[in-house]
């Protein structure tokens, strides 16, 4: 399949088998099957719907990309088929991913599906369907992306269909319908994490071009700039799939991906990394998300947990596969579907609960 996400040199897919109805760890909680999705499913997109449904789109299914969504309900347990894109679809980790706007519609945009696009589509969980909104000034694959409090949504960098990285930037405003440009990037890369600080301002991290970056940088909605931080991810540690979630206290945790002690915090406040904790796992396409605890499990095979009082990670339920797509339920409670592994995409679908 033609999947750039998936350009690098990577490890063989791990992937866990679940042969019992739940898989849990003694202190990392527990995971449970739920349906299957319509059909398998990696490099997929998922969002949070403001009903709590989640919708999930596109992707790669049997070496195919994709334009057909569907609907998870979390009371059943059960995926069921809404309307398909106006174009298939890949999507690219947490970057490039689908966001829920203010007024409950859905924005995709970018991607790529043979080609990398430019146009973008709004997803309307009334009629659920999907329809064409205004395209961006240039094409995007793994753009970092973020919902700003202001309800606009920046979409930075990614990699162009001429085969350039990206250090431009832009701004979708849900009540025109349309892209603008905003500042560039202090550098061109594409993959990189964005998340949204407590003062609003983004953070932007990692990514690649076409090597591995250990650079950041701020975004500032007030100005529309750029500006690099003070500090830098140690060298050795980086990698275009990242992880990010915010802390309870304003910092940022980063992990990274088959690096066995990646993890950093970036404290914004001196603008700079340190280390803690010593991750357990060596999954690709990792995703971090934020428990209502304010602790963070890394999805995947592995399912580490970093419990965010001790600043170290400790051992959680096998999952399904790397490459598995997660969003936080409006229950506390973790969707993971899909993803790459035991030679194939995968259809499977469960529920993570953190520790009690």
């Amino acid at each position: 399949m033609q999947v750039r996400c998936l350009r690098f040199t990577l490890p063989v897919a791990v992937f866990v088998l679940l042969t019992a109805a739940s898989l849990s760890a003694a202190s990392g909680g527990k995971f449970v099957t739920t349906g299957d999705m319509t059909v398998p499913r990696v490099l997929h997109g998922v969002a949070l719907l403001s009903d709590g449904k989640v919708l999930v789109a596109g992707g790669v299914s049997n070496n195919v990309d994709v334009a057909s969504a569907e609907i998870y309900d979390s009371s059943n347990g059960k995926f069921t088929a809404t309307g398909s894109m106006a174009e298939a679809r890949q999507f690219c980790g947490l970057s490039n991913h689908p966001v829920t706007l203010q007024n409950g519609q859905v924005l995709i945009a970018g991607g790529y599906n043979g080609q990398v696009l430019a146009t973008a589509e709004l997803f309307d969980p009334s009629s659920g369907s999907f329809s064409q909104t205004g395209s961006m000034s240039t094409s995007r694959w793994c753009p970092a992306v973020a919902l700003l409090t202001d309800g606009k949504v920046l979409v930075a960098g990614g990699y162009e269909e001429d085969g350039t990285y990206q250090n431009t930037a832009e701004l979708y405003d849900p009540k025109s319908g349309t892209f603008s440009s905003t500042g560039d990037m202090t550098v061109a890369r594409d993959s990189a994490m964005a998340t949204v600080l407590t003062d609003g301002t983004v953070l932007i991290v990692g990514g690649d071009n076409p090597t591995e970056l250990n650079s950041a940088e701020i975004y500032d909605p007030s100005s529309g700039k750029f500006k690099a931080t003070k500090g830098s991810l140690p060298a050795g540690i980086t990698w275009p799939f990242l992880g990010t979630a915010l802390l309870k206290n304003g910092d940022v945790l980063v992990t990274g991906v088959d690096r066995g002690s990646a993890a950093q915090l970036y404290n914004p406040k001196t603008g700079k990394f340190s280390s803690t904790g010593v991750e357990n796992f060596n999954d690709v396409g990792d995703t971090d998300i934020v428990l209502k605890t304010g602790d963070v499990i890394n999805v995947g095979p592995s399912g580490t947990l970093y419990v965010a009082s001790k600043g170290d990670f400790i051992d959680g339920p096998g999952m399904i596969a790397d490459y598995s797509s997660a969003v936080r339920l409006k229950n506390g409670k973790v969707l993971v579907c899909g993803g790459l592994g035991n030679g194939g995409d995968q259809q499977g679908a469960g529920i993570y609960t953190g520790p009690k």
